[in-house]
């Protein structure tokens, strides 16, 4: 069975062999991401961030956040000098 984490304090899952890429609920991906769970529903909502259904609940794969963080990286401008 798959964990599904939902407090911020568990919200960074710890990797174990049975479960590579946990399902965190709206509440542990905002405090995943560090955003108000009102971002979540509506990143969810717009369908930016895929999610699972699971039955009427909604999760998120932590691999599908830490993709959506790689998107939203912008790069530098120039290098800074020291």
């Amino acid at each position: 069975m798959t964990e599904v984490i939902t407090t911020a304090a568990a919200a960074v899952p710890e990797q174990n062999h049975a479960n590579p890429d946990p399902l965190l609920s709206i509440e542990g991906a905002a405090a995943y991401l560090a955003v108000p769970t009102r971002m979540m529903r509506r990143l969810r909502a717009e369908r930016t961030i895929p999610a699972v259904k699971v039955g009427r609940h909604v999760r998120f794969r932590v691999s599908a956040l830490e993709a959506y963080l790689t998107e939203q990286t912008v790069p530098a401008r120039r290098e800074v000098r020291r």
